[in-house]
């Protein structure tokens, strides 16, 4: 991901989307808070497992 351009691939997205096993590693949580596109996309496959989908935090203070 060393663009703007270059988006999270649709498979990881699903596999983020189920919320099972592996999570974003620290690239991936960057680019899901920012990239709408992306957002929007694991948003789509999050309903299909009736699970809603927030944009991932990189540190536990970004909660406050």
């Amino acid at each position: 991901m060393a663009g703007r351009d270059d988006h999270i691939k649709p498979l990881r997205l699903f596999e983020l989307a189920r919320q099972r096993g592996t999570q974003p590693n620290e690239q991936e949580k960057v680019h899901l808070r920012t990239c709408e596109e992306c957002q929007r996309i694991v948003e789509v496959f999050a309903r299909q497992f009736g699970k809603p989908w927030q944009p991932p935090l990189t540190n536990p203070e970004d909660a406050a």
